[in-house]
């Protein structure tokens, strides 16, 4: 029987070298893998054009949702992905308008906290 989901997840990064992002990644997966979907991870090196290109094949590709760990607060990319439907979920940080589900952790909690955010979030954007 054939859906209308693709059963992936495109998580935008915006520099894997930094620290906090590889657990995030593997608390993503972990999340993830249990209900059947796959993390489309693409990097950004901080790079906008970059972080355009990702965002656009990954919207191409039909993924059923994003992550999006974006560096700001205020971001373009943001709006027009949520004016194209698709269920978004911000891992790192809110925007100043409210306009998608986050989790943040303290900064005191460590990486540690990164982690536990998926599940919670994995099941809002994957509903």
């Amino acid at each position: 029987m054939r859906t209308n989901r693709s059963f992936t997840v495109g998580v935008l990064m915006p520099d894997l070298t930094n620290p906090l992002f590889p657990p995030m990644a593997r608390g993503i997966e972990a999340a993830l893998t249990p209900r059947g979907y796959t993390a489309l991870l693409a990097n950004a090196d901080g790079d906008e054009v970059k972080e355009r290109h990702h965002f656009d094949v990954l919207l191409g590709r039909q993924v059923d949702g994003f992550i999006v760990a974006t560096a700001r607060r205020k971001h373009p990319l943001l709006e027009e992905a949520r004016k194209s439907g698709v269920p978004i979920v911000l891992p790192n940080r809110c925007t100043d308008r409210t306009l998608f589900p986050f989790a943040t952790t303290a900064p005191a909690c460590g990486s540690r906290s990164s982690i536990c955010w998926s599940e919670g979030t994995a099941t809002r954007l994957l509903a």
